[in-house]
């Protein structure tokens, strides 16, 4: 009788002991699609910060570049001035008018590189995500099948057979 209860509490303590791995497996697959899932999360925010971070840089290009256009209007205002020349006559109002497409063209220049940056950014971060979605959705697959298999009748029952 000794060897039935020897043999049964092998059999069983086999039992418990692929209960408890697949226990620490169904543990590791979800801790595995968490961290994707919050990877993902974290990419996605710090897309948005950096694209935060592009729109105030381009802003901030942009007051200077007017800055500059407005002192050097006047300067040159007030150097055509000095030279006698009249604002209104055709030759100054041409080089202030140059002046003012200059500033527009490196406007537009500063809103190229915004949007090329902006691209960029958001080309990377969706690289980024994608990659960790498939690493959860990898893992999601793995712990479905593993669950399948885990079903305690099937394990179970054959260790007493």
């Amino acid at each position: 009788m000794g060897g039935i209860v020897a043999i049964s509490g092998s059999k069983i303590g086999s039992a418990l002991s692929e209960i408890e791995q697949q226990h620490s497996a169904k543990k590791t697959y979800r801790s595995l699609i968490k961290d994707a899932d919050k990877q993902a999360q974290a990419v996605q925010e710090e897309k948005q910060k950096e694209q935060e971070n592009l729109l105030q840089t381009a802003a901030q290009k942009q007051l200077e570049r007017y800055q500059k256009y407005r002192q050097e209007q006047s300067a040159q205002k007030a150097a055509f001035a000095a030279m006698g020349l009249n604002a209104n006559s055709a030759s100054v109002a041409q080089f202030l008018q140059n002046q003012q497409w200059q500033t527009q063209l490196e406007d537009i220049a500063i809103q190229e590189d915004l949007a090329k940056s902006m691209e960029e950014t958001r080309q990377k971060a969706a690289a980024q995500i994608r990659a960790l979605e498939e690493k959860a959705q990898a893992a999601r697959q793995t712990y479905v099948q593993k669950k399948n298999s885990w079903k305690l009748g099937s394990k179970f029952t054959s260790f007493f057979s």
